[in-house]
C-alpha cells in the first residue's frame, strides 16, 4: 500500500520482483509472448543494460527495435519518440533519469503523446522515484520500474 500511495496508483497495480533490473526484463521480454502485430520496441541508446540486453535479444529473435538517438546532452527528442511509436510499436521503453549521467528524459511529454496513440509505455524510474514526486494519476505510464534500495528500503525488492 505504501508503494502504491508513493506512486499515486492502486495497490493492485504493484508487483514486486527482486529488483528493477528484473522488472525491466519482465516488461520487455513479455513482448515475445504478446506481440500484437510484430511492431516491436522503441527505446534509446542510453538505457540501463537491463533494457538494452533484452532489446538486443528481441532483435536476435527477428523483432524490430528502433534505437532513438540522443542529443549532445543525452536527451531523446520527445517528438521523435512519439513519431517512431506512431509508425508502429508494441512498447516504448525509456529511462527517466540516467543512472550514470543524471540526464532526465522528457517522460511526461512522451507519456501524453503515447497515451493518445494507445502505445504502452515502460519507464525505468529507478533513479527518479524518491528523488521527485512521481504521480501516475498525472503521468500516463503503463509500466514503471523502481527499486526499494534507492528509497532506503531493502535490497532485493523491485
Amino acid at each position: 500500500v505504501y508503494v502504491a500511495s508513493l506512486l499515486g496508483t492502486s495497490f493492485v497495480s504493484v508487483f514486486f520482483t527482486v529488483g528493477a533490473s528484473e522488472a525491466n526484463n519482465t516488461v520487455i521480454y513479455q513482448l515475445l509472448d504478446v506481440l500484437k502485430e510484430g511492431r516491436g520496441l522503441v527505446t534509446s541508446a542510453v538505457e540501463h543494460p537491463s533494457v538494452v540486453e533484452p532489446a538486443k535479444q528481441l532483435e536476435k529473435a527477428g523483432l524490430p527495435v528502433r534505437w532513438m538517438p540522443v542529443d549532445g546532452q543525452g536527451r531523446v527528442d520527445a517528438n521523435e519518440v512519439i513519431e517512431a511509436a506512431r509508425q508502429g510499436a508494441d512498447l516504448v521503453s525509456l529511462i527517466w533519469a540516467n543512472n550514470e549521467t543524471g540526464v532526465v528524459q522528457p517522460i511526461e511529454e512522451i507519456a501524453v503523446g503515447l497515451e493518445k496513440l494507445g502505445v504502452p509505455f515502460h519507464v525505468d524510474a529507478t533513479q527518479a522515484v524518491g528523488k521527485w514526486k512521481v504521480d501516475l494519476t498525472q503521468v500516463p505510464i503503463t509500466y514503471l520500474s523502481c527499486s526499494a534500495h534507492k528509497l532506503n528500503g531493502p535490497k532485493g525488492a523491485g
